[in-house]
């Protein structure tokens, strides 16, 4: 038997590792402080996208591909609903930031100095 499919099975866990590993940091950071502004909202957004999209698709090969959907997938698949959900949480801070701030007819940064810096 080919040890090429443990070989890429191996490798999917560590990019799906290093994956999720890479986006706590930046999530406990915007949790912590409520900062958003240095973030784009169009990453966030297209980020969001991909992830549903991987998931759905490794969900997809999972199915159809009985005999080497599984191992070969589902790294993709936990990483992504991972990270989705980070980046969800990211989203959600920056879209409420935003909000905030074109309450008071501010850009999010002058929001963020104002009024959220001072209560942290």
């Amino acid at each position: 038997m080919s040890s090429l499919p443990v070989i890429i099975l191996v490798i999917g866990i560590f990019g799906s590792i290093f994956l999720v590993i890479g986006y706590i940091p930046q999530v406990i950071k915007v949790i912590k402080t409520k900062r958003t502004d240095g973030i784009s909202l169009t990453f966030l957004i297209s980020l969001n996208i991909a992830c549903f999209l991987f998931v759905i698709y490794s969900i997809l090969v999972m199915f159809f591909n009985k005999h080497n959907g599984i191992p070969t997938a589902l790294p993709l698949c936990l990483a992504n609903t991972i990270v989705g959900i980070l980046g969800l949480v990211i989203l959600i801070y920056k879209v409420k930031n935003i909000k905030k701030a074109k309450l008071y007819l501010m850009d999010e940064k002058t929001y963020y100095e104002k009024y959220v810096l001072n209560n942290l």
